[in-house]
């Protein structure tokens, strides 16, 4: 009964957290912008897409073709498909690429294109995602306030195929009210910008390369979401894979011992950290807890059987074929639950019983 009740607590205090965000100071600029905010060096980073390669390089540069100065940085990280060759085909003058011969990873690229960037404004770019058309614009304006470091897109809660995902619209909302208070915790990889002058170099091990940037520059300037500058991605479902839950706890776990990161930040930074992305970590596992305690209660307790057999139809929904609309969330929690139970429980058990690095990528 304990675990029930420590389940509920956890899920309520976190659910508190966009009540607590409402209250926070809304950020302002009063003073006058500069005049830095037309031009941008966009960093694509590309590893084995060929087959959306063409099409993205051509969007990214009809984007950047309104600025008075502009180029795109495509750096690939030792494909083996057909990138390298059709990244032959762009030899203009606003286009430059680079060909890892061996893979080094995404901070390895990011740090490289960044040495390479000729302007103040820097756009990073995954390969991915489908771009609505004037984001680029969009984006990089916040940055002619100097107070503004750092600007987040927003990934759609509708994926490619029109399907809407309410986790990521969660999510948007309370990323929507950190980014009014100038304190995002996490800008979302797939596309944001940064002053070059705010960016730094990030280590090659870091699993969360776009969490540790916004962390490194918090301390001195703001950073922002707009939510209109929407980029569209798979299918939330098809993402969140069992690797993938590993991968983002273990660089949850790896942030942790950036000691020095995270005392650089201000105590209501701290709090937004550990309430967003810290105290939800724990709430799988206790969901999943409930569940075995339920079913064990079940053989002495009418009530748990009632209530376990419930959980048991709602797990059983995620294997059957049911298109109505009610089972798509629960699917969604389902899976979310799941992966990061077991995922918790294995890097738990490789790291104290194994002694093994849980920080890979």
């Amino acid at each position: 009964m304990i675990i029930i009740i420590f389940t509920i607590l956890f899920i309520f205090i976190y659910l508190l957290y966009p009540l607590w965000l409402r209250k926070q100071k809304i950020v302002c600029f009063d003073e006058t912008p500069n005049k830095e905010a037309n031009n941008v060096s966009v960093v694509y980073l590309t590893q084995n897409y060929a087959e959306g390669l063409q099409s993205k390089i051509s969007f990214l540069l009809d984007e950047i073709s309104c600025f008075e100065n502009s180029e795109l940085i495509v750096i690939d990280d030792a494909s083996t498909d057909e990138t390298v060759e059709l990244l032959q085909r762009f030899t203009n003058c606003k286009t430059r690429v680079v060909t890892k011969e061996n893979s080094k990873g995404i901070p390895h690229s990011m740090n490289l294109g960044v040495k390479l960037s000729t302007y103040q404004n820097i756009v990073f770019c995954d390969q991915r995602q489908i771009l609505e058309k004037g984001i680029i614009k969009k984006l990089i304006d916040p940055l002619k306030y100097d107070e503004v470091g750092m600007v987040s897109s927003c990934i759609s809660s509708y994926d490619k195929m029109n399907k809407f995902n309410f986790l990521r619209a969660y999510e948007n909302f309370i990323k929507e009210l950190e980014g009014k208070t100038g304190n995002l915790i996490g800008v979302y990889g797939p596309l944001y910008t940064i002053k070059k002058e705010c960016y730094h170099e990030i280590p090659n091990n870091i699993i969360l390369d776009d969490l540790y940037l916004t962390l490194s520059i918090l301390n001195n300037k703001k950073v922002l979401f707009i939510k209109d500058c929407k980029t569209i991605d798979d299918n939330f479902d098809l993402l969140y894979s069992y690797t993938r839950s590993k991968r983002y706890l273990s660089g949850f776990f790896q942030i942790l011992n950036e000691k020095e990161l995270i005392s650089k930040l201000s105590g209501r930074q701290k709090a937004m950290l550990f309430w967003h992305k810290y105290f939800r970590i724990p709430i799988p596992i206790f969901i999943a807890s409930c569940y075995f305690y339920l079913g064990l209660d079940s053989f002495y307790n009418q009530n748990s059987f009632l209530l376990f057999l419930v959980f048991s139809i709602l797990c059983i929904s995620v294997l059957l074929p049911i298109n109505l609309k009610i089972f798509k969330p629960i699917r969604s929690v389902v899976r979310l639950v799941s992966f990061y139970s077991l995922a918790s429980i294995e890097l738990f058990f490789r790291s104290l019983i194994l002694k093994q690095n849980i920080y890979e990528k």
